[in-house]
């Protein structure tokens, strides 16, 4: 029987498996080797750590575990989980069964671009969705924004504070929103209604943008805001709550609807939240107090 199960080794993961470790509380860590940032070539905002290799910090966010005897890793996938009585059970790829008293998630979301030929390749390089993590190293150059929407537009009105030549590709729906139309129109952002039919990266910050008029231009970078989807279909399995966005329901204290379940980083958000952003610096933050709760809850359990 083991005193939690971390699903999912990211920067939530990796923290809350750390604390936990820290307390000598008996962990088996499962990840699949797919992290969301898979494609991105530096991890940014995050102290110390500000533009090393992405790879570089999640190998060895997971190393690190390995100071902690009690901190079990294990690469792979949880197939199967459910209520055992006052404990969880779950079924490891290959047909391991384990016994757990916590479940922490930490299993990420995956990310769902728009059909467009060619903007996965450029995915987490020259495409974007995040301009904290990725504005920066492109400021003062040519940036693109593709989506019609007010969020959009304000993505592309943030942006304009780095660079005064953005482009807001609005795929013929420029007038769909009037609030939208309006901000973009006070702040002088150039709007093409034709539609892209092609994103082409020349190399990791030179991304080329096709329109069906066959009119190119060339970006540092291209701004999208993808669908999301849950990574993992074992908060459903428990049958947690779900918000409208998808994202796993909690409270304050990382609590799911269900009793000893909790959820931490991009895959879950507080009912409350108004504002939850997708940072490593914020999920590693989410996870060590996500797991500071599980070991408190842990230890008003044990009397």
């Amino acid at each position: 029987m083991y005193d939690v199960l971390v699903v999912g080794l990211g920067p939530a993961g990796c923290s809350a498996a750390v604390t936990l470790g820290r307390m000598q509380r008996s962990i088996i860590a499962v990840d699949s080797g797919e992290p969301r940032n898979g494609t991105s070539l530096k991890a940014h905002g995050f102290m110390t750590r500000d533009g090393a290799d992405a790879q570089e910090v999640r190998d060895r966010g997971i190393a690190e575990l390995a100071a902690y005897p009690d901190v079990e890793v294990r690469r792979g996938a949880v197939v199967e989980i459910g209520i055992d009585g006052g404990s969880f059970y779950a079924l490891l790829k290959g047909g391991t069964s384990i016994q757990t008293r916590r479940i922490l998630f930490a299993s990420g979301v995956r990310d769902i671009l728009p059909p467009v030929p060619g903007l996965s390749e450029a995915w987490g390089s020259s495409v974007h969705h995040c301009v904290y993590c990725s504005g920066w190293e492109i400021r003062g150059t040519p940036i693109a924004v593709l989506g019609s929407s007010l969020a959009h537009a304000r993505l592309a009105v943030h942006l304009n504070r780095l660079s005064k030549d953005v482009v807001l590709y609005s795929q013929g729906y420029s007038g769909a929103d009037p609030h939208a139309a309006s901000l973009l129109s006070r702040n002088s952002i150039e709007i093409v209604d034709e539609h892209v039919s092609g994103v082409e990266e020349i190399s990791a910050g030179s991304v080329l943008v096709h329109v069906e008029n066959g009119v190119t231009r060339r970006f540092s970078g291209l701004f999208v805001f993808p669908e999301r989807e849950q990574r993992s279909d074992l908060p459903v399995m428990l049958h947690c709550e779900l918000l409208d966005d998808g994202r796993v329901a909690t409270n304050q204290y990382f609590q799911t609807s269900v009793r000893g379940v909790f959820a931490a980083g991009d895959m879950a958000r507080s009912r409350t939240s108004k504002f939850s952003p997708h940072q490593i610096v914020v999920a590693a933050a989410q996870g060590a107090q996500a797991a500071m709760i599980v070991d408190q809850d842990l230890l008003y359990a044990e009397g």
